[in-house]
Parts: structure tokens; C-alpha cells; sequence
């Protein structure tokens, strides 16, 4: 009698509990220099729950980056990327580049594929071996101030 009431009252509060309704096949966090990242992979469905501030997708990884785009006006130093788009080589002319420290080269997953340390002034990075598709150039400044870039490989 007793295990049967502790099962309903078991059976009871776990109705009443908010827990995650979805299993995926797999997942896991990454971080390094650039950031982290956190993913999972096979989710099949997920509740969305909108109201007049926002919305909430429950079991959807939504990311949320802030970066400039571009350099502010009152910089004291100038970038230029060139060609872009391009099917070999990128060039990257920066005026300072004492100020600049390291690159970082996204795919459009979010994955680093590639990195460097950018030294002098003329800096070519061979983008060849990588598929025709969108990718972010992410520079570090000294101050750790990222700007961010759009390269298109073709």
C-alpha cells in the first residue's frame, strides 16, 4: 500500500515538473581565444512561446553575438581586405599593426578554421584550400576589441 501511494505522489509531481521534452543524439560546449560555443545535434521538435516582449523557443540554442562590423570612425588605424571576394588569397593591409594582434576565420558554423598573428603591415592569408562558400574574419586588437568582417570564397 505504501509503495503504491509513493508511486502516485512520484507519478504526481513529475506531471507538475517543467523539465526538457526532447532527447538529442549529442552535444557539447567549446570555447577558446574567439569565444564558446554550444551545440546539439538532432532535436526533432521544440515548443515556441511568443508574448508582446519576445519570444521563447524552448530547446533551441539561439546565439547572440555582438560585434562591429567595421572600424569606428575616430580610429586611429585603417584596414583593408582585398580581393573580396576571392578564390586564393586574401590580403590585409592594416596601418598599424602594432595595434592588432591576432585573426580568426570562421566558417559559417561557427567553427575556427583557420588562425594567425598578424605581424607587419601586408598580411596574406591563402584561403585555396578552403570551400567556395561565406565566411567572418574576426581581428583582436590589443585592447581585445574584435572586428569582424564578411569574406566571400569563391
Amino acid at each position: 500500500m505504501n509503495k503504491l501511494i509513493l508511486f502516485g505522489v512520484f507519478v504526481s509531481v513529475t506531471c507538475c515538473v517543467y523539465s526538457q521534452q526532447n532527447t538529442v543524439a549529442t552535444g557539447q560546449d567549446n570555447s577558446g581565444s574567439g569565444g564558446t560555443i554550444s551545440l546539439s545535434i538532432g532535436q526533432i521538435d521544440y515548443q515556441n512561446t511568443t508574448t508582446t516582449n519576445g519570444n521563447v523557443s524552448q530547446g533551441v540554442q539561439q546565439p547572440f553575438e555582438l560585434f562591429p562590423l567595421s572600424l569606428p570612425e575616430n580610429s586611429q588605424y585603417t584596414i583593408e581586405l582585398f580581393p573580396n571576394p576571392t578564390s586564393e588569397q586574401l590580403t590585409i593591409n592594416i596601418s598599424n599593426p602594432n595595434a592588432f594582434k591576432d585573426y580568426f576565420i570562421y566558417d559559417m558554423k561557427g567553427k575556427i578554421i583557420l588562425n594567425g598573428t598578424l605581424e607587419s603591415e601586408k598580411t596574406t592569408i591563402n584561403l585555396e584550400p578552403f570551400a567556395t562558400g561565406e565566411y567572418h574574419l574576426i581581428m583582436q586588437n590589443n585592447l581585445d576589441q574584435s572586428y569582424a568582417y564578411k569574406i566571400t570564397k569563391l
